[in-house]
């Protein structure tokens, strides 16, 4: 049955490794904690809709504000929660028309949100830029704009939903066990421009909550940044403004 949803897809991250370099029995342990994973989100946000396939999660809520709402709180649990356990999650959410049928769900939506996923160059998640988003949920602590990496392509504005990433050496830590690389494996240029581009949204994230970046209003005049507009073409530009004025204040005292 057709039914206009917010759909959400997540792709586990390094899967294949996981496959790839543990035992049957490991293997098993793994796939069972991710699936309590998942269902232990499901029931926490109460989603009418989640199917499984492999390490590719579909999940879809009500097109309403609770739906985006519960949809929002849904992927921030996974990431939140699976980075602790080793399952770092690229993520994508859309809108539109599905057919949950209980085997192979299927619809336009669905493909934007897979598609948009594995496009990304990090660990988060990221909305289709054409997502009907209510008004209420526009902030810094739930949902935001902001230059979402992705493997190629265009720069683009994307909404994207906020969460709580682990300091760096934590995350470096954290996207290297329980199967993700082996104990011989240096090191690698993909995992960490993942690593990489997941902390410096934290950082702005960090920065844009606490009010140290700001933007210019209509009026011409600094104001905090607002959820609905970045401000910039990089995160690495408002961050590199703070840190220029802390050193600039810093040498100020010193004189």
């Amino acid at each position: 049955m057709k039914e206009t949803m917010y759909c959400y897809a997540g792709d586990l991250s390094g899967f294949k490794n996981i496959i790839k370099n543990l035992d049957l029995a490991d293997q098993a342990k793994r796939v069972k904690e991710w699936k309590k994973l998942v269902r232990a989100g499901v029931d926490k946000f109460e989603l009418p809709e989640c199917i499984m396939v492999s390490d590719t999660v579909y999940a879809g809520a009500g097109k309403n504000e609770e739906g985006l709402e519960n949809l929002i709180g849904f992927a921030r649990f996974l990431l939140e929660k699976g980075i602790i356990k080793s399952f770092p999650l690229r993520g994508a959410m859309s809108d539109g028309d599905i057919c949950w049928d209980k085997q192979v769900p299927f619809g336009k939506a669905l493909l934007k949100a897979f598609n948009l996923a594995n496009e990304q160059d990090w660990f988060g998640t990221t909305c289709d830029p054409r997502i009907h988003i209510h008004k209420s949920l526009w902030k810094f602590d739930k949902i935001f704009v902001y230059p979402a990496p992705m493997k190629n392509g265009s720069l683009v504005m994307y909404p994207v939903i906020s969460w709580v990433v682990p300091p760096i050496e934590k995350l470096e830590i954290l996207t290297a066990l329980k199967g993700l690389t082996t104990p011989n494996e240096g090191l690698k240029w993909d995992l960490m421009k993942k690593v990489q581009n997941t902390t410096t949204f934290s950082l702005f994230s960090k920065l844009v909550q606490a009010g140290f970046i700001k933007q210019i209003g209509k009026k011409g005049r600094k104001q905090n940044a607002s959820p609905k507009r970045f401000p910039g073409l990089t995160p690495l530009e408002p961050i590199e403004y703070y840190i220029n004025f802390l050193l600039e204040n810093s040498e100020m005292g010193r004189a």
